[in-house]
């Protein structure tokens, strides 16, 4: 006949009856076929149930196990092993065999019969069991009792009684993990040359192709780096290609970005500021751009999609939202920045009565002021970008025939307050008498209308009842002042057209 484990063999009498050499066929005389039919049967139902032949149906934890014959009853201590289709998840689950009723399936420890817990059958793996007469008793469950670490095994490894889940990975018996191990008490290791295979603590020689695990592309540690690494952050750099930048660059990483900040200080491209067309009065346009933020380590902050924001309105993230950090808006200087959430990378505009500490929303933790505005008349001054020049559409009148002689005056001009900025203004002197001087100079700096050394004057009267105009670029005080002298009784007229605002570059 064919092998016991082939299908031709089957666990019913009937069915034994194919033509020789495969069965019993019924052409055989009577008492031989039963006889050999019947030990067939016998011998595989024996099979069966000592093979993992069966697979558990059933639902949730109550399994079912079909067999061919489909017995009536179970023998006391009859041993049968199926393969199990899930997992228990609870700590009775039911076994149901053929034909007799499901029983729950229980196992044995150092108290006797007890149940089972979540886990002890393994999906997708042989179990074996043996009937006590009232239960299913498992014989080879997925967890180890503490009460079984004992002997040998406790002794070799130093172990005291282990509760339960100590024990329930059997690899973790006796031993650390080797994924990340945490020890206690005191380790020691024997000195000398060490333990055979293992590299020294200090200075180790590795030989082979070490392994280590992969750091994350932002990492600035001490930890090793390996060659996945190294191949991630050189993808991530510039790439020159013909001279011409190319690919994805993330300005961000360690490479570029060191904690001394040596490549970023200052950096500025872009973020151009203008006037709003739609509602002129109280919102800026600012163009994409990116900027280092101000601080020791400066960050690379991007703005990839121009934003529109509002001075009347106090901030929310976004396109067409309020920009204003505290208060409500007036007639004032406002400091524009860009900030950005360190956590998030997301990058918005702030507006600031503030030059140096802007009330920043929540979670945004970087900044860089980028450019000021100036409200006059309830209503942003019209003005036009270039790069760190700014101009008003319309120069603004800031003194108009005013007397002026050997004491100096310190006119405010309409410029940017609470930051030094270059004010570009048009000016001139008048004098009734010949050869009067007049000096224009920033409040830094010592004010003197002698011509000493020589040229040291911003207007000469060439004759009586003359004046004389110059354009001129001089550097403001925080309160947008210059100051003014004349050699003797004179007036004088400004109009500012400008400034130059160098927005934090030299920081």
């Amino acid at each position: 006949m064919t092998d016991i484990s082939q299908p031709n063999w089957s666990e019913r009498d009937d069915r034994n009856n194919e033509v020789v050499p495969q069965g019993w066929p019924d052409t055989l005389p009577a008492s031989v076929g039963q006889v050999g039919r019947a030990t067939a049967a016998g011998i595989k139902r024996f099979w069966n149930r000592a093979n993992p032949v069966y697979v558990t149906t059933g639902s949730a934890d109550n399994y079912v196990v079909m067999t061919e014959s489909q017995p009536a009853f179970l023998t006391l201590f009859e041993i049968i092993r199926v393969r199990v289709n899930r997992s228990n998840t609870t700590t009775t689950p039911t076994l149901k065999y053929a034909r007799p009723s499901p029983r729950t399936i229980v196992k044995i420890s150092s108290a006797g019969i007890v149940p089972v817990i979540a886990g002890d059958m393994v999906a997708g793996k042989d179990h074996s069991f043996w009937f006590n007469g009232t239960n299913f008793v498992l014989a080879d469950p997925g967890t180890v009792d503490s009460s079984a670490v004992i002997g040998v095994l406790k002794t070799a490894n130093n172990l005291s009684e282990l509760t339960a889940t100590q024990v329930t990975a059997r690899g973790n018996i006796g031993a650390a993990p080797l994924d990340s191990p945490t020890f206690t008490g005191t380790v020691t290791i024997p000195s000398g040359a060490a333990i055979s295979g293992y590299a020294p603590l200090a200075g180790p020689t590795f030989t082979g192709v070490p392994a280590a695990p992969t750091a994350s592309p932002g990492a600035n540690s001490t930890q090793i780096a390996t060659t996945a690494y190294a191949d991630a952050i050189a993808s991530l750099k510039l790439s020159l290609t013909g001279g011409t930048m190319s690919g994805a660059v993330n300005y961000n990483y360690n490479a570029l970005n060191n904690p001394a900040g040596v490549f970023l200080t200052g950096y500025l491209n872009g973020l151009t500021l203008a006037n709003n067309a739609t509602d002129a009065v109280n919102d800026i346009d600012i163009a994409v751009g990116r900027a280092a933020s101000d601080g020791a380590t400066p960050v690379l902050m991007s703005l990839a999609s121009g934003l529109t924001k509002q001075t009347d309105v106090l901030w929310a993230v976004g396109n067409n939202q309020g920009g204003l950090d505290t208060g409500t808006v007036g007639n004032n200087t406002y400091h524009v920045f860009l900030i950005q959430r360190s956590d998030t990378a997301v990058v918005d505009i702030l507006y600031s009565l503030s030059a140096t500490a802007p009330t920043m929303p929540t979670n945004y933790d970087r900044k860089r002021r980028i450019g000021s505005i100036v409200r006059v008349g309830g209503s942003i001054k019209a003005f036009s970008q270039n790069g760190d020049e700014f101009l008003w559409l319309v120069a603004a009148g800031d003194v108009s025939g005013v007397a002026i002689s050997t004491t100096a005056l310190t006119p405010a001009l309409t410029v940017p307050t609470g930051i030094k900025v270059n004010a570009l203004f048009n000016g001139n002197l008048f004098s009734a008498t010949a050869g009067a001087l007049g000096l224009l100079s920033a409040i830094d700096q010592t004010s003197s209308v002698a011509n000493t050394p020589a040229g040291n004057a911003s207007f000469y009267i060439p004759a009586a009842n003359t004046s004389n105009v110059g354009s001129f670029n001089i550097r403001t005080n925080t309160s947008g002042q210059i100051r003014v002298i004349a050699s003797v009784a004179s007036s004088y007229n400004i109009s500012t057209f400008g400034w130059i605002d160098t927005r934090g570059k030299l920081q």
